[in-house]
C-alpha cells in the first residue's frame, strides 16, 4: 500500500508540472529520488533521465541527484576496478576495460570517487552536455603534508560561460535535505578551492591560481560555509602574523543574501564585534593580538529561535 501512494504522488507530481517549462531544484530532486529507474546500461539510463527534463540545469542537476542518491560508497569494488583496469597492455584495451567497469559499477551501484566521475561524465555525454574530470587531492582535516596526495576526482560543467565544480562522491542523507545535495553542487572556482586541490593547477578555472602550498595553508571549509555558499574569505590563511594588538580586516561573501541576518566576531570566547547582514560583502575590522583565537559566526532568526553558523576560524601568531 505504501509503494503504491508513492508510485501515485510520483505521477500527480508529474502532471501538476508542465514538462516543457523548467522545474526548481527541488522538483528536480523529487523526481529522480522517487523514480524507479529500468534501464540496465550507462546510455539508456541517461535517455531514462532525459525523458523527464528538457532544461539542461535540471537535467544536469537529475544526473548529479541520481548518482548521489542511487549510488553507494564501495572502496572494496573500487580497489577490484582498480586492478582489473591495471592489467590493460596497451591503451585500446584499457578503454575497452574502463568502459566495461563503467558499465558494471552503474549496473551493481557501487563505486568510489573515479566510477562516480567518470559516470557522470558519460552520462552528460549521452546528453550532449560536456563534463570534466578533474584528478586531484579533497581536503578533510585541517593539516596537510608537504607534498600533495593526489586521490580524488571530480568535475567541473561550463553554464553560460563559467565553470562550475560538481562533486557526487559524498554519503547523500537518509531523510532529503535539499542543503546537504546544494553543497557540492555547482560551486564556484572561488569557493572549490577551499574544498580540492587539482594535479593541474589550471584546472582551478581561477584568475590567479594557488600553489598547493597556498592551498595547504587555507582554512579547512566546514559543511556550515558550504551550505551557506560562504566565499572569498580574506585572510585566505587560518594563522595571522600579528606582532602586537592591531586591526586585522576580515571579509567574506554570502552566496545569497537572506541566508543570514547578523555576522559577528568572537575573540577568546568574547563577542567583540557584530553586523547586520544587509549586503552579500560583509567587512569587519578586529583588533588582534598573538595568540588570539578568532571565530567569525553567523547568525539566522527563525520562529523557533536562532540558529548559529561556523563561518571562519583564525589564530594571531
Amino acid at each position: 500500500m505504501a509503494k503504491f501512494i508513492r508510485v501515485v504522488s510520483f505521477l500527480v507530481l508529474l502532471f501538476t508540472i508542465n514538462l516543457s517549462a523548467q522545474y526548481e531544484e527541488h522538483q528536480v530532486d523529487s523526481i529522480v529520488l522517487h523514480k524507479i529507474y529500468r534501464a540496465q546500461t550507462i546510455k539508456t539510463i541517461s535517455e531514462e533521465i532525459g525523458e523527464d527534463f528538457q532544461d539542461q540545469n535540471n537535467l544536469i542537476r537529475a544526473l548529479y541527484i541520481f548518482l548521489a542518491s542511487k549510488m553507494t560508497y564501495d572502496l572494496d569494488f573500487g580497489n577490484e576496478s582498480f586492478r582489473i583496469r591495471s592489467l590493460a597492455k596497451n591503451k585500446e584495451e584499457l578503454n575497452r576495460i574502463t568502459n566495461s567497469e563503467l558499465e558494471r559499477a552503474l549496473s551493481l551501484r557501487k563505486g568510489v570517487c573515479w566510477e562516480y566521475a567518470h559516470l557522470f561524465k558519460k552520462l552528460c555525454y549521452y546528453q550532449g552536455i560536456a563534463s570534466e574530470v578533474i584528478p586531484g587531492m579533497r581536503r578533510v582535516e585541517n593539516e596537510l603534508p608537504l607534498k600533495p596526495n593526489y586521490n580524488h576526482v571530480y568535475n567541473v560543467v561550463e553554464l553560460y560561460g563559467e565553470k562550475k565544480f560538481i562533486d557526487c562522491t559524498f554519503s547523500p542523507p537518509d531523510v532529503y535535505d535539499k542543503s546537504v545535495y546544494d553543497m557540492y553542487y555547482l560551486i564556484d572556482p572561488e569557493e572549490f578551492i577551499f574544498i580540492c586541490f587539482p594535479e593541474d593547477v589550471k584546472k582551478q578555472y581561477l584568475s590567479n591560481p594557488l600553489t598547493y602550498m597556498q592551498f595547504r595553508n587555507l582554512p579547512l571549509a566546514t559543511n556550515d560555509k558550504l551550505a551557506l555558499k560562504i566565499k572569498n574569505v580574506y585572510p585566505r590563511v587560518s594563522k595571522l602574523r600579528v606582532k602586537q594588538s592591531q586591526k586585522t580586516r576580515l571579509s567574506l561573501e554570502l552566496g545569497r543574501l537572506n541566508v543570514l541576518d547578523e555576522v559577528f566576531v568572537i575573540v577568546n570566547n568574547r563577542n567583540v564585534e557584530g553586523i547586520e547582514v544587509t549586503k552579500p560583502r560583509i567587512n569587519l575590522n578586529i583588533s588582534i593580538k598573538p595568540n588570539d583565537s578568532v571565530m567569525v559566526m553567523g547568525r539566522k532568526i527563525t520562529s523557533k529561535g536562532s540558529v548559529f553558523y561556523n563561518l571562519a576560524n583564525f589564530k594571531g601568531k
